[in-house]
């Protein structure tokens, strides 16, 4: 499986590199001028149309063993503005991706890969 032009996204860390457990990120869509957001600020939809990054644009990353987070690590990514929602891949993927869960499992974690 590899990812197109609209599965690939630039992820901002907010913190400093290296990217550690807990460090917060901006992620943007590919045309660069997008940022994802936490529609609401969590419970509900996940938009690719915010045009500035505030606390709802804003996620924590956590990677579930803490640490470093390196190219192939699974990750999870917390809504900044309210730590209760994380965002997750409805069925496991293949569908729409939300900001509805309030504990991270399977559905809630991404491999992080980077794309030269």
């Amino acid at each position: 499986m590899t990812a197109g032009q609209f599965e690939t996204f630039a992820v901002t860390p907010l913190d400093g590199v290296p990217l550690v457990t807990g460090d917060r990120v901006t992620i943007t869509a590919s045309d660069g001028r997008h940022y994802l957001r936490a529609v609401g600020g969590g419970g509900g939809v996940l938009s690719a149309a915010a045009d500035s990054a505030g606390s709802f644009e804003t996620f924590v990353v956590e990677k579930p063993d803490g640490g470093g987070i390196r190219p192939g690590d699974n990750i999870r990514l917390r809504v900044n503005g309210d730590a209760r929602w994380y965002v997750a891949a409805e069925g496991g993927g293949g569908g729409s991706v939300m900001v509805n869960r309030q504990s991270a499992g399977s559905w809630e974690t991404f491999k992080l890969l980077f794309v030269p």
